[in-house]
């Protein structure tokens, strides 16, 4: 491209589409078999992330720049520099098959089942974009077509034999004081697209990769251009999808004829509760009412009066304060409408309450998210609780051993009894105890806690003996009572 006139302080913007279908020697009708009627050798923006744009001018001067994404589902973009002086960003992602880091050498890796978690270092406080990019080749109507281009695929870049891209997602964070974060297991969508949108057969395991640079600014997000190189990792599957589509019951509640349930699935651990009537258990099929959704690893418990409360997980993000993000106690509403809890875009600050974006940008979370009734330190890991109710025969002269109360003392009635698995990822670690809270006023105290010894006991079942004032609980191996 030329331009002749081309002045001082004039700025000029330019795009450019690609759809040449050369790798199959093909007219683009030719190659538009299979898959979504993919162009077998289109180049969208969003395939060129990472591309150096070069500028040369009449007087030889030079101009350049990576490209990194513009936030949409296909685009790139960037802003050409003459002082274009790269600054430092590491991207590491680690998967069941081990760690993967940016760089030529180590940058392509395997993944499944459970979630690639993204671990980014750079300048304290420095903005980072990251896009997870999903990728397949496309064709697969014509035998003999899909074998040519299988054949150039895995002769030219066999560590990543792909020639389209789908579902690209992209998020804007900021590194923590300390130039270090990590990302929300819930970041990005992995079994599916980000808006239901394209839907094939074998879409949750294909070939994935992930990039990310620093950025000039995160708003307004398309505005900004880049500050590093673009770092990327490239990950083939190893046969599971992450998350594998499991659902399972984390806990249940019962009061009069309602069962609370807790149900936990796919590949962030999120939890929404649902309400079944008791009284149609005989029938064929038993309808539920979702009651909260947006919730992690959530146990419940139901007080005297019948008012259902939570215990749940924060996002696993890392923050300047090891405190955050805070778990969680919270009431939920058993009627109305359905309450969103949203961890997926916001955490709990541990001292005020306050609700953040995930993003550690410091922005507050938007508006009707409920704030939690109670703060846990964060990696408290809340794995059961119920409430400690001691009725009046306990306070009886039959219930007396040498004149002196039987069971849990008598103040201890109406608080909130929680086992904590604690958190297995800290050299100075929380939880690992249990804790008695008093709602009222988020008093919070142990019980039981762990003493600092190998090995380290973590809480699996948690119930209380209401009726006889202990209370019991299932760790590694043994019985604590």
């Amino acid at each position: 491209m030329q331009f002749s006139t081309f002045s001082a302080g004039k700025k000029i913007s330019f795009s450019i589409d690609m759809d040449c279908n050369s790798i199959a020697l093909t007219t683009q009708d030719e190659a538009r078999q299979g898959i979504l009627n993919w162009d077998a050798g289109g180049v969208s923006g969003a395939e060129l992330i990472g591309a150096i744009l070069h500028v040369v001018f009449e007087d030889g001067s030079r101009a350049r720049s990576p490209l990194h994404s513009d936030t949409s589902n296909a685009g790139a973009m960037t802003e050409a520099m003459e002082c274009y002086s790269p600054l430092p960003l590491s991207l590491t992602v680690t998967t069941r098959d081990g760690i993967f880091q940016s760089g030529e050498n180590e940058r392509t890796g395997r993944y499944g089942a459970g979630v690639p978690r993204i671990k980014l270092r750079g300048p304290p406080l420095g903005k980072v974009r990251v896009s997870l990019m999903k990728a397949f080749q496309p064709v697969n109507g014509d035998a003999s077509l899909q074998a040519i281009i299988e054949e150039r695929l895995h002769t030219h870049q066999a560590s990543w034999p792909v020639n389209a891209l789908f579902d690209i997602q992209t998020i804007d964070v900021i590194l923590g004081e300390d130039g270090q974060t990590s990302l929300c297991n819930d970041a990005f969508v992995y079994d599916r697209t980000e808006d239901n949108d394209i839907v094939f057969t074998g879409m949750d395991t294909k070939p994935i990769a992930f990039t990310a640079n620093l950025i000039s600014s995160t708003s307004p997000a398309r505005k900004a251009y880049p500050l590093s190189a673009v770092e990327r990792v490239y990950l083939l599957n190893d046969g599971d999808p992450v998350g594998d589509g499991e659902t399972r019951m984390k806990s249940f509640a019962l009061f009069g004829d309602d069962a609370y349930v807790s149900i936990v699935g796919g590949y962030a651990n999120v939890s929404n509760v649902q309400r079944f009537s008791l009284s149609a258990v005989n029938q064929t099929t038993t309808s539920a009412t979702q009651i909260a959704t947006g919730l992690r690893q959530s146990s419940l418990t139901v007080d005297a009066s019948g008012q259902l409360w939570e215990a749940d997980y924060g996002c696993s993000i890392d923050t300047s304060d090891e405190r955050n993000p805070a778990d969680e106690i919270n009431f939920i509403p058993t009627s109305g409408e359905t309450t969103s809890f949203s961890r997926g875009l916001c955490y709990t600050d541990f001292l005020s309450g306050e609700l953040f974006e995930n993003t550690n940008s410091g922005s507050t979370c938007h508006q009707g998210i409920p704030r939690a009734n109670v703060t846990l330190v964060a990696g408290s890991e809340p794995s059961g609780m119920t409430f400690y109710v001691r009725t009046s025969i306990m306070s009886s002269a039959q219930c007396k051993i040498n004149n002196n109360p039987v069971g849990l003392p008598e103040s201890w009635s109406q608080s909130l009894i929680v086992a904590m698995a604690g958190s297995n990822d800290k050299d100075d670690p929380n939880g690992f105890k249990v804790q008695r809270v008093v709602l009222d006023d988020g008093t919070q105290e142990d019980i039981i806690s762990y003493n600092g010894s190998s090995p380290r006991w973590v809480i699996t079942m948690f119930s209380i003996l209401a009726s006889y004032g202990y209370f019991s609980l299932a760790t590694e191996g043994s019985m604590v009572a």
